[in-house]
Parts: structure tokens; C-alpha cells; sequence
């Protein structure tokens, strides 16, 4: 009885290597190869986002006062609900500034956002500035970041150097109007830990032109879901 004991202790101590450490180690991303660390802690596998966008912009309504809406049909396509809670969330914070005339929509779907200090226009057209380009674009779904090489790198070092990050969120959050600590508190949600994972993840993509860095949702419910080189 002992010896058949003993057995079955062995048996359960191999178990719980085996299922539950692992599975503790996945969640926190650590003995993960880089690339499947960025994928699951920004949610999302390969080029998906951009294939669920694709699929979705068909669906996506300009109503009669200018705001935007989802076809309700959009339920037949193979989409995670959580990525589609994540975009009707964002549309409602854009039709609140398209009623306030804080944005403007055009055909394409692109969007235009009203400087509130001068009651000018916002050019978000990307520049040409040494290596890559600096500048942003703004859609119905989110926001194209494009930083620079010297911008990509400011913003690296800052995330990895640990603390508020101050560089690396000015960089960002000057193309995404919200506080820098909801921004701050959004990036580190998306990645499932501190800022420095987020630098490790834009050193990666650097190959010398900058990043592209995608956003999904607009203003407070912006969440990076995607880190690309230019």
C-alpha cells in the first residue's frame, strides 16, 4: 500500500510539472520564442487585424448626420467578439467627435480630426524625416503611428530604461489624443506586462526606417495590436 502510495505521489508531482507550471509560464509570456511573446500578448496572431479590418469595412455605415455604425450582418463573419467590442467601442468615442465637428469622415473611410486650438485641420499625412517616415494616419478602426528611425529608437530606449517611459509615451500619444497615463495604462494591458516588454518589441522591428505601430479603437479605447517595420 505504501509502495502503490509513493506511485501515485509521482504520478501527481508529474502532472502538475507538466500542466499547470507551464501553462503559469505561458501566461506571463516568459520561455516563449519573441515572436510568439509579441503575438499572444498583443492579442493577436500574424496579420489577423488586418484581415478582420478588411473583412469588416464592408460593414461599416455612413449614416445620415455623418456618423459611423456596423451593418448588423457583420455577425456572419468568423470574428473574435472581443475584437469587435473593441472597434464599436472605438466608433462610439468617433461619432462623439464627428457630432461635436471635432472629426470629419472622408469617403475612403480615412479620418480627419479638427484642431480644437485653432479650429484648423490636422494633417495626419506621414512626412519623409531622415530614416522612415514620422507622422500618423487615423481610420474608422484606429490609427497608424510612423515613427522615424531616431523617434523609433528615443522610444525603445525609453519603454526598456523602465519608469514612466516619458520619451517613448510622448512619442506616441502626440498622434493619439488621450492622457499619457491612460495611454500608458492601455499599451501595458495589451501586452499583459510593464512598458520595457513594449520597447523589446519595437527594438525587434527596427531594421533601420522605423516602425509602424497600429492602433485599434480610437482615443480611450486606442490598444496597440501591432508593431511593423517600415
Amino acid at each position: 500500500m505504501q509502495k502503490r502510495m509513493k506511485y501515485i505521489y509521482f504520478i501527481l508531482t508529474i502532472m502538475i510539472f507538466t500542466f499547470v507550471i507551464p501553462e503559469e509560464s505561458y501566461a506571463s509570456g516568459k520561455d516563449l520564442p519573441n515572436q510568439l511573446v509579441q503575438e499572444k500578448q498583443l492579442g493577436f496572431v500574424g496579420d489577423s487585424t488586418d484581415i478582420y479590418i478588411n473583412k469588416l469595412e464592408k460593414y461599416v455605415i455612413v449614416n445620415e448626420d455623418e456618423t459611423l455604425s456596423l451593418d448588423p450582418s457583420y455577425v456572419e463573419l468568423d470574428i473574435p467578439s472581443t475584437f469587435i467590442d473593441g472597434i464599436e467601442e472605438g466608433l462610439v468615442y468617433l461619432n462623439k467627435l464627428i457630432k461635436s465637428n471635432k472629426a470629419i469622415v472622408h469617403p475612403d473611410l480615412s479620418v480627419t480630426m479638427v484642431d480644437d486650438v485653432n479650429q484648423g485641420i490636422t494633417s495626419f499625412s506621414t512626412k519623409a524625416k531622415g530614416c522612415g517616415r514620422s507622422g500618423h494616419d487615423v481610420y474608422w478602426w484606429g490609427y497608424n503611428i510612423f515613427l522615424d528611425c531616431n523617434e523609433t529608437r528615443t522610444a525603445y530606449q525609453s519603454f526598456k530604461a523602465g519608469g514612466g517611459a516619458t520619451a517613448g509615451i510622448a512619442a506616441i500619444s502626440r498622434f493619439i489624443p488621450v492622457p499619457p497615463t491612460q495611454l500608458a495604462s492601455a499599451i501595458a494591458g495589451a501586452i499583459g506586462g510593464g512598458l520595457a516588454g513594449f520597447g523589446q518589441m519595437i527594438q525587434d522591428e527596427h531594421e533601420g526606417n522605423g516602425v509602424r505601430i497600429r492602433f485599434t479603437g480610437i482615443t480611450y479605447a486606442a490598444v496597440p495590436t501591432g508593431i511593423f517595420p517600415q
